[in-house]
C-alpha cells in the first residue's frame, strides 16, 4: 500500500535539495525531519568519511534519518547524535523492506526480530 507523505498532514511541507543548493541552510534549520538519501557516508565509497551537511545547521529538535545501512552509524548519524539531536541509520528500513518482500512472496509473517539481529550482526562484523 502506498503512503503519500504530503497527504499525511495538512501542514506537511516536503522539500528536496541538493547539497550545493543555496536554500539548504534555511531548510535544514526549519526542518522537523531530514532524510539523507545520497551515498555520502557509505562504507567503501570515496565519501565514506564525509558529512553531506553540517549538523550544526539543524534546528534543535530536527530528527535525521540516514538511509545508508552500511556502516551502522554513518559519520552523519554520529555527528547528529553527538550534537544532542536524534538520528538513526538505514538498517531498520533495509530490514523492513526485506520483511515486506518476505511476506509478499511467502504469505507468512516475517521474523523481523531475527532479521534485524542477523542484519545488525552482518553489518557490524563482516561487511566491508
Amino acid at each position: 500500500m502506498r503512503h503519500d507523505l504530503a497527504s499525511a498532514s495538512a501542514s506537511a511541507a516536503l522539500q528536496s535539495f541538493g547539497a550545493d543548493d543555496d536554500r539548504i541552510a534555511d531548510a535544514l534549520r526549519g526542518a522537523d525531519l531530514v532524510v539523507q538519501c545520497t551515498s555520502v557516508g557509505l562504507r567503501g565509497s570515496e565519501t565514506a568519511a564525509d558529512l553531506p551537511f553540517d549538523p550544526e545547521r539543524l534546528g534543535p529538535d530536527t530528527f535525521v534519518v540516514d538511509l545508508i545501512a552500511n556502516p551502522l552509524e554513518t559519520p552523519l548519524v554520529q555527528a547528529v547524535n553527538a550534537s544532542g539531536r536524534r538520528a538513526i541509520g538505514g538498517l531498520p528500513m533495509l530490514v523492513y523492506q526485506g520483511a515486506a518482500a518476505f511476506e509478499l512472496w511467502t504469505e507468512q509473517e516475517a521474523p523481523v526480530a531475527v532479521m534485524m539481529a542477523a542484519a545488525h550482526d552482518a553489518m557490524a562484523g563482516t561487511m566491508t
